[in-house]
C-alpha cells in the first residue's frame, strides 16, 4: 500500500519507494516512536495513517506528525476515522499539537474544516 501511495500521488516525482526502508519505518513507529492505524473492509486493509510523536526542538512540546496517510480510492470515507484515531492517540500520549501534510488543496480544505491552520510549505530539489 505504501508503494501505491507513492506511485499514485505526486510524490512519485520526488521520492522512490524502498520496501526495506518502509518496513524499517513501520517497525520503528510500532516499537514506540509513534503509531500506525489501519482501516479494513472484509479483512483487507484499505487505509493507513502513520504517526510520529516527538519533542519539538524549538518549543519542547510533544508533537504528533502524520508521516503518511493513504486510503484506497473506493474507501476514501474511511480516512477521517483514521485521522480521528490518530488525534486521539496523540492526545493520549501527551502530544500538544498535531501536524498533517496537505499534498494538494483538496486535502488542505479538509484540514481547515477540522480546525487545522496553515503553517508552512516545503520545497525540495535533487542534489
Amino acid at each position: 500500500m505504501g508503494l501505491r501511495f507513492i506511485r499514485d500521488t505526486g510524490y512519485c516525482r520526488h521520492i522512490e519507494g524502498d520496501p526495506a526502508a518502509m518496513a524499517k519505518l513501520f517497525d520503528g513507529l510500532i516499537d514506540g516512536g509513534g503509531a500506525i492505524f489501519v482501516s479494513e473492509r472484509a479483512g483487507i486493509v484499505v487505509g493507513m495513517l502513520g504517526l510520529l510523536i516527538f519533542t519539538h526542538p524549538f518549543s519542547g512540546e510533544k508533537v504528533a506528525s502524520e508521516l503518511f496517510w493513504w486510503v484506497e480510492p473506493d474507501s476514501r470515507g474511511d480516512g477521517l476515522e483514521l485521522m480521528r484515531r490518530a488525534e486521539n492517540e496523540a492526545r493520549a500520549r501527551g502530544a500538544q499539537r498535531m501536524q498533517m501534510i496537505a499534498p494538494n488543496e483538496a486535502v488542505a480544505r479538509i484540514y481547515r474544516r477540522k480546525g487545522y491552520e496553515y503553517v508552512e510549505s516545503t520545497y525540495q530539489r535533487k542534489l
